[in-house]
C-alpha cells in the first residue's frame, strides 16, 4: 500500500514538473527596427525676376531663358527624389508708397526647371506651369534648378519707380 502510495505521488510529481520544464523550454530572437532620416533639401532664390525699365503705355516681357533677368531657383535635395513644386505668385506688383500698382502675368509655360540630363536654363529638361503645382524629380547629382519668366503692363500714365512685389517658390518630397 505504501509503495503505491509512493507510485501515485512520484508519478504526480513528474506530472508537475515536466509541465513546468515544458513550459521554460521557449527561445526568443530579436530583430532591429531602424530608419534612415535624410537629410531635407534646401532651396536658394539665386536671382531675380528682373524686367528692368518699362516705359508707360508699353508691356514687357521677360523669358524663363533670358538669364540674369528669368527669376532662378536652386535646390539641393536627395537624388533622384520626386518633388512637388508650387509657385506663389503676386498679380501686381507695388510701387515704395504700396498706393501704385503694376500689374505682372505668368503664363502657362513661364516655368522651366532643369534636372542635369540637358543644358540648364537655355535648355531645361521640362516645362513648369506656374499656376498648378508640378511633380519632378531632382537631378542625379541632387541639385534642380528651376526658371520663371513672366510680363509685366506699364499703363500710359504709370507712376515712375521701383515696383517690387515677391515671387514664392516651395518644395515638397514627396516620398515617391
Amino acid at each position: 500500500m505504501i509503495s503505491r502510495i509512493m507510485a501515485a505521488l512520484l508519478l504526480g510529481i513528474i506530472g508537475i514538473i515536466v509541465p513546468v520544464h515544458l513550459s521554460q523550454a521557449q527561445e526568443m530572437a530579436t530583430v532591429q527596427a531602424r530608419a534612415i532620416v535624410m537629410p531635407s533639401m534646401s532651396i536658394m532664390g539665386t536671382h531675380d525676376l528682373d524686367f528692368g525699365s518699362v516705359i508707360p503705355g508699353m508691356s514687357k516681357a521677360v523669358n524663363k531663358t533670358e538669364a540674369g533677368s528669368a527669376g532662378e531657383w536652386v535646390i539641393i535635395g536627395i537624388p533622384r527624389a520626386e518633388i512637388n513644386v508650387a509657385f506663389i505668385l503676386p498679380d501686381s506688383l507695388k510701387e515704395s508708397d504700396g498706393l501704385d500698382v503694376l500689374p505682372i502675368e505668368f503664363k502657362m509655360a513661364d516655368g522651366s526647371y532643369s534636372d542635369s540630363t540637358k543644358g540648364g536654363q537655355q535648355n531645361p529638361a521640362g516645362i513648369l506651369n506656374p499656376h498648378q503645382v508640378s511633380t519632378t524629380m531632382i537631378g542625379q547629382n541632387g541639385t534642380l534648378g528651376v526658371w520663371l519668366g513672366g510680363e509685366v503692363f506699364a499703363g500710359p500714365s504709370q507712376k515712375s519707380g521701383l515696383y517690387t512685389g515677391r515671387v514664392t517658390l516651395t518644395v515638397t518630397y514627396t516620398g515617391n
